[in-house]
């Protein structure tokens, strides 16, 4: 089974979302509301959703979830800072997919000079 802590708002909150990540064998971690603002108890037709507002409230979902904050979001606050990527200019999934392939391109790049390895 696979682990990916993901960070997500509106969007991927949702019930179907949930679920397709189960079929997949993901074990996710989206936040169901604010982090200092307590949210919503869960639907309880949405039985994913129960599973995720379970899995963040444990000790180990809960650290698991706060290092998106020494992980990703470092990296995604240089891309808009640095590089001033905040949208897309194509449109299409595999145009989209094409762009950020290289936005990562570049923070590599970046990483690797500041490495010494280039």
């Amino acid at each position: 089974m696979h682990c990916c802590t993901v960070g997500a708002r509106r969007g991927l909150r949702a019930e179907a979302t949930f679920q397709t990540l189960e079929a997949r064998g993901i074990t996710a971690y989206i936040s169901l509301g604010h982090e200092v603002r307590p949210s919503k108890p869960p639907n309880s037709a949405h039985a994913a959703t129960q599973r995720m507002a379970a899995r963040l409230t444990s000790e180990a979902g809960r650290a698991r979830y706060r290092r998106r904050k020494a992980i990703v979001e470092p990296v995604i606050r240089w891309i808009k800072a640095v590089l001033g990527f905040r949208r897309f200019s194509m449109r299409g999934e595999v145009k989209a997919r094409g762009e950020w392939n290289v936005v990562c391109l570049a923070v590599n790049l970046k990483r690797l000079h500041r490495l010494g390895i280039t």
